[in-house]
């Protein structure tokens, strides 16, 4: 048998965070699951599948709609290409009913001393998520990655969640505290992912690397691929 027959060729798994959305845009909204994009937004999406060459084996989206706005032209583009949804929507830490109606600016105060609490059981309401809660859902979405058989695969995607991926991968989401809380919240506000940023998982047997790509340039001081 020869050397390259014995070495199982690396599989990809891409995540593209969404276009803008009405929130990134700091307008009022009514529920985190129903957040649209903004025409802006919906360009971006447009012009993230224009440049997209290679089918994947499949999409995957959110429950949230801006991933599946934002999945749309990719979709048309590769009307073959199977899709399914996976629990990877939004870290949704605030009453969604208490909110609704607000901005992101309006919501700061109260997303301020949530950080600040520390508490990652803390629930802000029976609709809302705790940070061990979100931290288990990143966990849950590296063991289905990990169990994946498809060889290249794009999930649309929210800024917390790939942030929580990377950090996951790192380890940190292993023994979950207030200092794991204090962790994410400073990478969260140190590493800006821009709107249809591009993170990708390169997965070899049981080894996990991850980049950003080289055009998300505000990504410099972690475009170095780390393996967990």
């Amino acid at each position: 048998m020869s050397l390259s027959a014995q070495i199982s060729p690396a599989r990809e798994f891409i995540f593209i965070r969404h276009g803008e959305s009405v929130s990134n845009a700091d307008l009022p909204t009514e529920h985190p699951q129903t957040i649209a994009l903004t025409p802006k937004g919906a360009q971006q999406a447009l012009d993230k599948a224009a440049t997209w060459q290679i089918a994947p084996d499949i999409f995957i989206t959110s429950k949230y709609i801006r991933t599946q706005l934002t999945a749309a032209p990719f979709r048309a583009k590769f009307p073959d290409v199977p899709h399914e949804e996976w629990d990877i929507h939004e870290f949704t830490y605030l009453d969604p009913v208490k909110y609704r109606g607000t901005t992101v600016t309006q919501r700061r105060p109260h997303t301020d001393a949530y950080w600040q609490k520390a508490d990652p059981y803390h629930k802000d309401s029976p609709e809302a998520e705790s940070f061990a809660e979100f931290a288990a859902r990143c966990q849950a979405a590296l063991a289905r990655i990990r169990q994946s058989q498809h060889q290249r695969s794009i999930a649309f995607c929210h800024g917390y969640f790939m942030k929580g991926l990377v950090l996951a991968l790192d380890g940190h989401f292993d023994d979950v505290s207030d200092k794991t809380m204090a962790l994410f919240n400073e990478f969260h506000h140190r590493q800006p992912l821009d709107n249809c940023a591009v993170l990708r998982l390169h997965i070899n047997d049981d080894q996990i690397a991850y980049t950003f790509d080289a055009s998300d340039t505000r990504h410099a001081t972690i475009s170095a691929a780390r393996t967990d």
